[in-house]
Parts: C-alpha cells; structure tokens; sequence
C-alpha cells in the first residue's frame, strides 16, 4: 500500500491526468485525485475538500497555469504546493509561473523527477505551514497582548509597535504612534536624561529589567511604565535598538504615593506622642532618680518612689503602642534605643529603691 496522497490535476486531457497518476503510483504513492480544466471546477474541488499537491499543465483551452495560481492566492492556499507539468513551456513563461508561486517545473515527457520533486516540496510545504502558524500565532499574541510590545532604534525611533503600547500612550492606533513619535527621549520621556541610563544598563548588561520611567501620553498627560527589553546589536556589535514590552504601573505609583504620604502622617503622629507623653515621664522619672540621690539618709521616699514607677509604666505603654501603631512606618529613631534606655533607667530604679544608691 503506498502513501496517501491528495491530487487536484489541472489538466485539460484525461490520458496526460492517467499517466501522471501511474507515475505517481510507481513513486510508492497513493493517490486519491480529481481532474479539473476550468476556472470554476477548481473552485469547487478547493471548496470541496482539502488537497496536500497540485499538478497543473501550463496552457489549456480554457485555463492556464498563471489562472490557478491566481485562484489559490485569492483563496488564500499560498502553502499549498503547486508543481507545474507541461508539453511545453518557454523559459520566460516558467519564470513568470515560479515568481507568482509555483514551487517547480517540469515536461510531459521527462517525469524522471516528479516523484522526488512532489517529496521535496510535501516537506517544504510543512515547514511552510509550521513557519506561518508560528507567525500568525505572534501576531495574535503581539495584537492581543495586555503589556505593551515594542521594537525601536538606538536614537529614538520606533519601528513597531503593538495596540497595546499605543493605547497606554493615548493614541489611537500602532500607525498613529509610529508616525508621531520621532524622538522617544523628547517626546516622551519626561526625564530625557533617563534615556540615557537606559542605553548605558542595555550597554552593560545586555538588557533592561523593571526600568520604571515617567512618560508622555499625547493629551499631555502622564503614565508610568515598567520596561523590560534587550539589547539588539548590528554588525559591528554596537546597540543599534531594542526590542521587549512596557507594564502601565501608574495605578501603582499613586497608590505607593498614597502610602508614602499615610506613613509620613503616622510617622509624624507617633513622633508627637512620643515627645508628648512617653518622653516627658521618662524626663520626670529621671529627674527624679537624680533628686532622690542627693536626699540625706532616713528620709521617705515611699511617695516619689512610687510616683516615678508609675511614669515608667506609661512611658513603657506609650513607646508600646507606638511600637505597634509603627507597624511598616519608617521612624527617625531606633525604637530599640528606647527601650534599652527604659530597661537601663528601670534597672537603675531598682538600685534606688533598694537603697544602693
């Protein structure tokens, strides 16, 4: 049993179209086939079902081989393969036929090759086929894509650019940006030296990663974005551009703001109630300790005692509760300074009471 092989024959003469099956069969295939000889027979038989070759004649009273041609491009068949065989071609004419997507030529009477050409071109045919699914599943993915998707030159210059990319930078469409934009740096950079310390990381290390920078949208609004892109290099292996994908980070630029200004206010906060409260008992208990070491022996110091323990137990709940209402907030001191010193003027409390002092 030989190879499956589905045959459309644009032949206008049955006994051409049978000697041709017969060589395909001594080439080890076989062939399920249909001959056609006019314009719309072929019409029906790609509507019909699918083919892996076409063999056509070059000229038929009704039907040429440039006219299929034609007719499978219209229909979008440009991998399918199309072998031309004739009684007689002129070289211009077999020119013509491979420029408009023949895959190859031969004569009626010299089939020596048509079964190692119809192999090679079934091989070709896949590769094609793979190579096309390969960039139409780019183009949906660089079409659909949430980030931005970009390729520019080194001086600022963009040579694609994708939907996505536009709209985060106000245009309506990849055509409008491209032909707007001439220069990125003074365009849409709102800190143009930032352009620079791109291309020196791209220089240094080949690629840029999370290289966050404000830009121009074309209202003259701003949006912040997150780049991450590679060096392209030319032939003397200098950066000639880069190419790689934008991240719109504004929502989370402002809400960092916000934080920032949340903590600041708490942090301002807490200051107060530290300097307010915990910093005055602390003050009064030293003074305190220090008055009680110069009182002569045999006096009560029960009441003043008793009163500085009292500041050191707010003062220890304050910095407390100012420790926990820190949380992340960045303090302008190290809260374990405070509590060392409380430790220390507890200890040194201790020594007074037991009259070591």
């Amino acid at each position: 049993m030989g190879m499956p092989l589905r045959v459309l024959l644009v032949e206008d003469s049955e006994d051409d179209a049978l000697l041709l099956v017969r060589t395909l069969r001594r080439g080890g295939y076989d062939p399920a086939w249909e001959r056609v000889d006019t314009p719309s027979a072929m019409e029906a038989a790609l509507d019909g079902r699918s083919w892996d070759l076409i063999i056509s004649d070059h000229s038929m009273p009704a039907f040429s081989s440039l006219a299929a041609l034609g007719l499978l491009r219209r229909k979008g068949l440009v991998d399918l393969p199309f072998i031309i065989v004739s009684g007689r071609i002129g070289e211009d004419a077999a020119v013509s036929a491979m420029k408009a997507g023949a895959q190859d030529y031969l004569m009626k009477d010299n089939l020596a090759r048509l079964n190692s050409a119809i192999e090679r071109e079934l091989r070709d045919a896949e590769v094609r086929r793979e190579r096309r699914q390969a960039e139409e599943k780019y183009r949906s993915i660089f079409e659909n894509a949430v980030e931005g998707i970009f390729q520019t030159t080194v001086d600022g210059r963009f040579l694609t650019a994708n939907p996505a990319m536009a709209r985060m930078l106000g245009y309506e469409s990849p055509e409008e940006l491209l032909g707007d934009i001439s220069n990125i740096s003074d365009q849409l950079y709102v800190e143009p030296g930032r352009r620079e310390e791109f291309y020196q990381l791209a220089l240094r290390d080949g690629f840029v990663s999370g290289f966050e920078v404000q830009m121009y949208r074309k209202d003259g609004d701003t949006v912040w974005v997150s780049a991450n892109a590679r060096a392209i290099y030319d032939a003397g292996g200098g950066i000639s551009g880069y190419e790689g994908t934008v991240e719109n980070i504004t929502e989370r630029k402002r809400a960092e703001e916000a934080l920032r200004q949340i903590r600041e206010t708490e942090r301002r906060r807490i200051a107060r109630e530290l300097h307010d409260v915990v910093l005055q008992d602390l003050t009064y208990a030293l003074q305190s300790m220090q008055v009680l070491r110069r009182m002569p022996e045999g006096v009560d110091r029960a009441g003043e005692t008793e009163n500085q323990v009292e500041a050191l137990k707010r003062a220890v709940r304050g910095l407390r509760d100012a420790i926990y209402d820190a949380g992340d907030t960045v303090l302008d001191h190290d809260p374990g300074e405070d509590a060392r010193m409380l430790l220390g003027l507890l200890g040194a409390h201790r020594y007074l009471v037991r009259g070591r002092v």
